[in-house]
């Protein structure tokens, strides 16, 4: 977001340019899961980064909207073809060890030390601006890992691939897609895949404005005065988001145990708690409470954390292992249409009437559509 700003990029170009992104995804989030089940999740996998890798490529080189445009068109293909792949592998996996009863607790320690590389990536990069006093160097040194992973990926064993039990099913799209369907029509499926969208939708879009809210409070803190602005920023913006991710991987530990406490409301209530977590951070911007707008909008991140690795989890019961990129990729179809709307929405609202009346607004609206639809479905079903 800074990058972006630093750049005069307005925040309604910043909402186009998250929509763009996300109508792309849009777009091939099903071929991509498909094509991810039928010719090879490590393929598909590999390919992904080698779409990153080009938009940092852009990003670093170019500083224009239009360029910014083909770098987050081609971001996007490469979270379609990511989403949902990895962790479709992690499960296979677990398939075959005989280690699916544990699959909520590992998929959350699995998070935790993803998180935990965040935070260290966070670290490195507030680094990288205090020597070099510019956002933009952080794309090119972000290609290294991104290049690593590649070859990690390629290393991982071809049992994790392809998972179809006749050879001469391998290019059967057709059988595929049919399988497909049949799953996302169970309504138990809808509403896990539904809810597991709509939250890190919300989070997707606004993740970002956390860095305003971070500079304002790095200029309050009455430290290294003698650094300048960008340099100041850029260290404890680094800082902030260490703390951020370590708190993520820690509750990813829990995730288990918070969703054995609450089980049977937990889909729906930590949905409501992230959105609630969205106003008071507005309402906390708008009177000047920095440090607490801060608290809150963590503490949304903090909850995708427990969230994620407990629906993951009960989508792997609910899911045939050979389609599951496939439906993975639904619920990423429908969290990346979500996250359109929502960035749109919210970069239209904050150019009108500022960041605090959008988060506000956003999360209020979100919060009413999800009471809402929670309270349609329970009247059809006669409860």
């Amino acid at each position: 977001l800074l990058f972006l700003l630093e750049n005069d990029i307005s925040y309604t170009q910043i909402g186009i340019l998250y929509g763009i992104r996300e109508a792309v995804n849009t777009l091939l989030e099903l071929p991509s899961g498909v094509i991810a089940d039928v010719i090879g999740r490590k393929r598909t996998l590999i390919g992904s980064f080698v779409c990153y890798i080009l938009s940092f490529a852009l990003l670093y080189s170019f500083a224009s909207f239009l360029w910014f445009v083909l770098a987050f068109i081609l971001y996007g293909i490469a979270e379609a073809f990511r989403s949902g792949t990895h962790k479709a592998m992690i499960m296979e996996y677990l398939r075959q060890k005989n280690q699916l009863p544990h699959k909520i607790d590992y998929y959350g320690h699995t998070r935790a030390w993803s998180q935990t590389g965040s935070a260290i990536s966070s670290l490195v990069a507030g680094t990288i601006i205090f020597y070099t006093g510019s956002y933009q160097d952080i794309f090119l040194f972000t290609i290294v890992p991104y290049i690593i992973n590649a070859i990690l990926i390629a290393s991982y064993p071809n049992t994790l691939d392809i998972q179809h039990k006749n050879p001469e099913d391998k290019w059967n799209f057709r059988e595929v897609f049919q399988s497909f369907r049949t799953v996302l029509r169970r309504p138990a499926v809808k509403v896990v895949l539904h809810s597991a969208a709509f939250h890190a939708a919300y989070l997707k879009a606004l993740k970002d404005y956390i860095q305003a809210i971070m500079v304002l409070v790095s200029l309050s803190l009455p430290i290294w005065l003698w650094l300048e602005p960008t340099k100041k920023n850029g260290v404890v913006i680094g800082i902030f988001y260490f703390f951020i991710y370590m708190s993520n991987a820690e509750v990813s530990r829990w995730a288990e145990r918070i969703f054995t406490t609450l089980r049977r409301g937990f889909v729906l209530y930590s949905l409501v708690f992230g959105l609630l977590l969205g106003i008071l951070t507005g309402v906390a911007y708008h009177y000047g409470l920095w440090y607490l707008a801060l608290l809150s909008f963590a503490m949304v991140f903090v909850t995708e954390s427990i969230r994620k690795p407990v629906l993951t989890g009960l989508m792997t019961d609910l899911i045939p292992g050979d389609i599951f990129t496939s439906v993975m990729s639904a619920q990423s179809l429908t969290k990346t249409a979500y996250t359109a709307m929502i960035a749109i929405g919210f970069g239209w609202v904050a150019d009108h009437w500022g960041l605090a009346y959008s988060f506000v607004v956003i999360s209020s609206i979100l919060l009413l559509i999800s009471i809402f639809v929670t309270g349609v479905r329970r009247i059809r079903l006669g409860q």
